[in-house]
């Protein structure tokens, strides 16, 4: 294939035409400190009295609702039949079958046999611990009507005709403070571990702003405890370094002048405290450093 030639002068024209494709964006160099809330949290300690409290100030989100443990033999009527017919056949052996239940037969093992419910049926009708809102309206009317050990009258909902027996059921009340303490305790450290990630980097902002000693920072960062300390090499809002890569931080970094403390920043992660040591802002660069990039695009 014949090789295209660019003169030097035509990549110069294009070069002064294009300028705006050319310009380096600003770059910075910055020291940081991150002090990440999932370090902290597993090294936080929650006194029970603080578990106590939560539990006495937040019990509405303890409360259980009302459940209930029910079985259920399903009867659906034949598809395809006459409607009315299909519907009077599907009824008339729920009821032949509720009659045996109330002769004295098993409950499950009728189940087993008739229910056209496939998933419950091999486990006797068995449909384990449900509330409301989790079963249509009529059969869930039904359930939670009966008493302990009661079976229902046959139920009718959309899928057919139902025996329900009620085998236990859970007044609604409150989660006991033992049940609930492990998940008091995941939420007060989560605060926590917010809180002094916040007050570790907030420890830091004197130092940061008074030296612009690498060491003298990071020597202060280590001896606030459960905190890293890290120096970027050069990077632009493109580069996939920790501080580019979260928009907050981004916005904080290109944001400061060389020698320029950030606020805290919050981030997902942890909270991060910067400074920037070198700022190039941007610029166009020289013909020569950019002309081989202006002869590919000509």
């Amino acid at each position: 294939a014949e090789t295209v030639k660019v003169a030097d002068d035509e990549a110069r024209e294009y070069f002064k035409k294009n300028s705006s494709e050319f310009i380096a964006p600003a770059m910075v160099r910055a020291a940081y400190a991150f002090a990440g809330y999932g370090e902290i949290r597993r090294k936080v300690k929650i006194p029970d009295n603080e578990v106590s409290e939560y539990y006495g100030k937040n019990r509405t989100e303890f409360l259980l609702p009302e459940e209930v443990k029910a079985r259920h033999i399903l009867v659906k009527p034949e598809a395809g039949a006459d409607k009315d017919a299909a519907n009077k056949a599907a009824r008339d052996g729920a009821e032949g079958i509720l009659k045996r239940i109330t002769s004295g037969e098993s409950f499950p093992e009728l189940a087993k046999k008739f229910s056209d419910d496939q998933g419950s049926a091999r486990q006797g009708g068995e449909l384990g611990w449900f509330g409301r809102g989790a079963m249509v309206k009529s059969f869930e009317d039904a359930v939670f009507s009966l008493k302990k050990g009661d079976v229902s009258a046959v139920v009718e909902t959309e899928f057919g005709y139902h025996i329900i027996k009620l085998e236990d059921r859970k007044d609604e009340g409150y989660m006991p403070v033992k049940a609930a303490e492990g998940r008091i305790r995941k939420v007060l450290a989560a605060e926590k571990s917010v809180s002094l990630a916040r007050e570790l980097m907030a420890s830091l902002v004197k130092p940061f702003r008074e030296t612009e000693d690498l060491n003298v920072l990071k020597k202060a960062a280590a001896e606030s405890g459960n905190v890293r300390f890290s120096v970027t090499s050069y990077i632009n809002e493109g580069s996939k370094e920790e501080l580019v890569r979260d928009e907050m931080l981004r916005n904080a970094v290109f944001s400061l002048k060389a020698g320029e403390t950030s606020a805290v920043v919050e981030a997902a992660g942890g909270a991060y405290l910067i400074k920037v040591i070198e700022r190039i802002e941007p610029r166009l660069p020289d013909f020569k450093e950019i002309k081989s990039r202006a002869v590919d695009k000509l």
